[in-house]
């Protein structure tokens, strides 16, 4: 199939939905705002010759139907686990720019998107931990921590973060993951407050778990509602609640099991 639809069939519009909703999705599950990935798939539509599309994107899936002459489509996609990773973001939204000015074949697009789909997170797995612990001490000499505060961040947040990839699987909730990692945060902070580490253990404690705050979901969240997509902008903000929500009742448990060890010791 060409970029052009003059003689449109079904076949046409619903592999051309397909690769769409696959564009889509790889958009949304990277982090990026409803109205971009919306305004992106009515591009690419046109672009490769379907002269009336209608999207509606939701938190969780893509709704999408197509029209040329008397034939249409309609399709809906549900959406994976939301993660971040804006190389593949801007991936796709290259392709739609270069579809302004170049011939492509719906194969050639689909064939482009599965290796957009494989390039690599810009960081690896193995360094998380560190740059997690970086990014944490940073902060917290911010919060006017200590400098033993400095390293009690590091190892607080390298531990934790450690712990969180190890519990992030599908069959364990994200905010379960989200709560063991600011446990495991928050208890480490505490061992090394009572064995006189910081003697500012307030600023290190809040500083230990920045890197669980999900700051994409809150900002993608208001864009969403600025620009009119409100119903996934609610569900982003909600989301990031529940994630806030879930790092201040680690913390809680955290600092309830210190107590615990510290009357008995």
């Amino acid at each position: 199939m060409s970029t052009s639809l003059n003689s449109p069939h079904p076949e046409d519009l619903s592999h051309l939905a397909d690769v769409l909703l696959f564009a889509g999705s790889l958009l949304m599950a990277n982090g990026a705002p409803s109205q971009r990935t919306h305004d992106t798939l009515i591009r690419m539509a046109y672009h490769l010759g379907c002269p009336s599309v209608e999207v509606a994107v939701a938190y969780d899936s893509l709704i999408l139907t197509l029209a040329d002459g008397p034939i249409s489509t309609s399709r809906i996609k549900a959406l994976p686990d939301l993660g971040v990773n804006f190389n593949i973001v801007a991936a796709v939204t290259q392709l739609c720019h270069t579809l302004e000015s170049e011939a492509f074949t719906l194969s050639k697009v689909r064939l482009k998107l599965e290796t957009i789909a494989q390039l690599p997170h810009p960081c690896p797995l193995w360094l998380m931990p560190f740059f997690a612990g970086i990014g944490c001490a940073a902060v917290g000499q911010i919060f006017g921590g200590d400098v033993g505060a400095l390293w009690v961040d590091f190892l607080a947040a390298c531990t934790a973060c450690f712990a969180w990839l190890l519990c992030m699987r599908p069959s364990i909730s994200p905010y379960i993951t989200n709560l063991l990692a600011a446990t495991v945060a928050g208890l480490v902070v505490g061992l090394a407050t009572e064995l006189g580490w910081t003697a500012t253990p307030a600023s290190a404690l809040s500083a230990s778990v920045l890197f669980l705050v999900p700051g994409v979901p809150m900002i993608c969240g208001l864009l969403d509602i600025f620009s009119g997509q409100i119903p996934a902008g609610h569900a982003r903000l909600m989301n990031m609640l529940f994630f806030s929500l879930s790092i201040a009742l680690g913390l809680l448990l955290s600092m309830q099991i210190i107590s615990i060890l510290a009357y008995f010791i």
